[in-house]
């Protein structure tokens, strides 16, 4: 009995240490958002815009967009505007400005599942600023007209 107790207490700490390591890797690679589309669709991804805790406006301008992974056939543009918003302790009242990231998908032929990896730069009261975002994105051809009346 007592040699099934040293050996029970190196499985549980082999166990544990496994365990610990999914939940980090769970941790650093959360699930993605996931978004789908059809062949000629435009819509909004993301608002941008940054606020003080008070819902005063941060956002002075738009520096760029820049696309690290994505398929070829989906597009984005940033579309200057007012935009809704949060603070970290409540909604902001009044629109605020920032702008729209817009993804457009064109020339799709077969179901695409794929990764999209964009980063938002604009300029802040506060100087420089970036924010990053990663989808899921389910791409689909558009509708035939025979399926499109079901």
């Amino acid at each position: 009995m007592k040699s099934i107790a040293p050996l029970s207490i190196v499985v549980c700490a082999i166990a544990a240490s496994t365990f610990a390591g999914v939940l980090k890797a769970q941790e650093s690679n959360p699930a993605l958002t996931i978004l789908s589309m059809k062949d000629g669709e435009t819509m909004t991804i993301r608002l941008v815009t940054l606020v003080t805790s008070t819902c005063d406006p941060l956002f002075l301008s738009f520096d760029g967009l820049d696309v690290f992974e994505g398929p070829p056939e989906l597009s984005l543009t940033f579309e200057p505007g007012e935009v809704r918003t949060f603070a970290t302790n409540r909604d902001c009242p009044k629109l605020v400005p920032g702008g729209k990231v817009m993804a457009t998908v064109k020339d799709i032929a077969a179901p695409k599942d794929s990764v999209l990896t964009f980063r938002v730069r604009f300029m802040t009261k506060q100087g420089p600023w970036q924010t990053t975002a990663r989808y899921r994105m389910l791409l689909y051809p558009a509708a035939h007209p025979a399926e499109a009346k079901r």
